[in-house]
């Protein structure tokens, strides 16, 4: 499993199209954007950056940390918040700082 400390928007966004899947409860979203959010801190070497999730238009979930697997970051304990929800998709962030 990558260190989420160590995961940077750049290694992310050839993932864009990409599955992500949970086993409990079983769910799967598709990153649909990376987002690097502004400048890194200083001390810190990685900006912060916003992966967008997508799935199913009736997909609803309680924000909280998901482990999603992805064929090649591996597994990643994340926190998700939902931020709605269309006719085409249901919409997920994560943060990373």
């Amino acid at each position: 499993m990558i260190a989420l400390d160590q995961l940077t928007c750049a290694q992310c966004e050839p993932l864009i199209g990409q599955p992500f899947t949970c086993s409990t409860p079983a769910f799967a979203l598709t990153l649909a954007d990376a987002v690097v959010l502004g400048a890194a801190r200083p001390g810190v070497e990685r900006p912060p950056f916003s992966l967008r999730f997508q799935g199913v238009p009736s997909l609803r979930l309680p924000q909280q940390v998901y482990r999603l697997e992805n064929a090649q970051l591996g597994p990643l304990e994340i926190f998700v918040v939902q931020t709605g929800a269309d006719a085409q998709a249901s919409h997920f962030e994560a943060i990373f700082n």
